[in-house]
């Protein structure tokens, strides 16, 4: 599997095999998309099933779909207020066409993963495609936040792949020990050997975490039908888990933002990509080489999973964290908090603009400046 990069997207559009991305908005190895202003709320549901009138509605086009079960919803210039259990479903804006050999994978930018709002199309966040036009409907919510929806800007980004897999331990210990794969821990660069693996390389969380404050809206400091919408760091409170050896506890949809506590570096011929939970494998399905994910306690960074190469960014990885489990959860620091597994990117990247995140050493609770 390869992700294609900045030099093999911008050949693309270029040549007309994807259309509807402007260059300004090709990124290292993703593209930044737009939704319509107006997006989509859907009739009442009944427990998991939609309500609808005709057994016909569910064979229904996306426009007619959107015409008779849903209610459309215009996203004001200073934003809408989405919160906990609100669900809306949006089109891109302009509409994208892409050559039949490859997949698009849709996932929140972080900047927008980190205030909770979550953008998915079905399944793991690949779109189908059944013909070169790509005007699927996404779905829009939050993970355990009260955010706002900006108005005209891209919240989302889509990567584009021929397949889906990924290398595992066997194939990443060879890139330790070349040095294309750096991990430090505490000042150290760690050996191959001195790395905890699982399928990928685990990762622990560091000292430090934000936990946000229910209720408190997250985005812009703008007036919002008479809310006021404050700075995000006053949103958190933060809490060092050293002061908790018994752990600290969480409720059942708490959300907040984590570190690793190991950094990373990234040869320019790889992307990392960490998991929203650990893979874990008994003997047997080790033997017949099938893997799954447990009902770990919580997930995180279930949006924003993939992690640049040295030339854009190198240190910690930041997380966005929903507790799943019903009964809460007892974090401690050191605790496993992800796995990191790597792509290969189709060719060794050039692209050198600097993400946000480039030295990052710990959780920060604010969108940092580019």
């Amino acid at each position: 599997m390869t992700i294609l990069v900045y030099e093999d997207l911008v050949e693309l559009v270029d040549a007309g095999k994807i259309s509807g991305i402007l260059r300004d908005k090709i990124a290292g190895f993703s593209l930044d998309v737009l939704f319509e202003d107006i997006i989509y709320k859907p009739l009442p549901i009944k427990g998991d099933v939609l309500v609808l009138n005709d057994d016909e509605s569910s064979k229904l086009s996306d426009a007619k779909f959107l015409e008779q079960c849903c209610t459309p919803v215009v996203i004001p210039r200073e934003g809408l207020i989405i919160q906990e259990g609100d669900f809306y479903l949006a089109k891109l804006r302009p509409e994208i066409a892409i050559d039949e050999h490859f997949t698009l994978e849709m996932r929140t930018r972080s900047s927008y993963a980190r205030r909770g709002l979550i953008v998915e199309s079905l399944g793991l966040g690949l779109l189908a495609r059944e013909s070169s036009a790509i005007n699927t409907l996404f779905s829009l919510r939050t993970r355990g936040t009260t955010a706002i929806v900006p108005f005209q800007e891209e919240i989302c980004q889509l990567f584009v792949r021929p397949n889906l897999s990924f290398y595992g331990a066997s194939q990443i210990k060879p890139l330790v020990d070349s040095g294309e794969l750096i991990v430090r821990k505490d000042g150290f660069v760690l050996e191959a050997d001195e790395i905890n693996y699982n399928y990928g390389i685990t990762l622990s969380i560091d000292p430090i975490i934000h936990v946000y404050k229910k209720g408190i809206v997250l985005g812009k400091a703008n007036k919002v039908e008479n809310n006021i919408l404050i700075n995000d760091s006053s949103a958190f409170t933060t809490v060092d888990l050293r002061e908790y050896p018994e752990g600290y506890f969480l409720n059942h949809k708490s959300f907040f933002l984590s570190a690793c506590a190991e950094e990373i570096e990234i040869a320019p011929k790889y992307v990392g990509f960490v998991t929203e939970s650990v893979f874990m494998q008994t003997a047997e399905q080790s033997r017949s080489e099938v893997n799954y994910f447990p009902s770990l306690p919580f997930l995180t960074h279930s949006n924003a999973p993939y992690h640049g190469h040295r030339n854009m960014s190198k240190g910690k990885v930041t997380f966005e964290n929903y507790v799943v489990y019903e009964s809460g959860v007892l974090l401690f620091a050191g605790a496993q908090q992800s796995e990191l597994l790597i792509h290969p990117l189709s060719r060794e990247s050039g692209y050198t603009k600097k993400s946000r995140y480039d030295g990052q050493v710990g959780a920060t609770k604010e969108k940092r400046p580019v």
